[in-house]
C-alpha cells in the first residue's frame, strides 16, 4: 500500500472515530452531563485539526492524492471539507461563550458539512 493510502486510512478512521465521538457527546448534553461534553468535544476539535494538519503535512512531503480519485471528486470532498472548518471553530467558540442558542445554530449549520465529508472521504477515497 502506498504512502499515500495508508495516510488516507487513518484519516478516514480518525474521523469515523470522531464521527462516533460526536454522537456521544449530543448523548451527554441530553444528559445534562456538560462538563462531560464539554472535555470530549475539546478531545474531538483538536483530533480533527491534527488530522487536517497530518494531511496538509503530506502534501509538503510530496505526497499526490491525485492517483486516488478523480478531479471532480475531489471537488466534491473539497466543497463539503473546506467550510467544515470555520464551523468547527464557530462551534468550539460558541459553546466556549455558553451562548447556546448560537452554538445551536452552529451545530446545525456544521452538521451537514461534516457529514458531507465524511462519506466523500469513506466513498471517494
Amino acid at each position: 500500500m502506498s504512502g499515500e493510502l495508508v495516510v488516507l486510512r487513518i484519516l478516514q478512521s480518525a474521523m469515523f472515530f470522531n464521527t462516533l465521538l460526536i454522537i456521544i457527546g449530543i448523548i451527554l448534553v441530553r444528559r445534562a452531563q456538560l462538563e462531560a461534553h464539554r472535555k470530549l468535544m475539546s478531545f474531538v476539535l483538536i483530533s480533527t485539526l491534527l488530522a487536517a494538519l497530518s494531511l496538509v503535512v503530506s502534501l509538503f512531503f510530496g505526497f499526490d492524492y491525485k492517483s486516488t480519485t478523480t478531479p471532480m471528486r475531489m471537488l466534491i470532498h473539497r466543497a463539503f471539507s473546506v467550510p467544515l472548518f470555520p464551523l468547527l471553530i464557530w462551534v468550539f467558540w460558541s459553546g466556549l461563550q455558553a451562548d447556546r442558542k448560537k452554538h445551536l445554530l452552529a451545530v446545525v449549520c456544521m452538521v451537514p458539512f461534516w457529514i458531507g465529508t465524511l462519506t466523500t472521504g469513506l466513498w471517494f477515497f
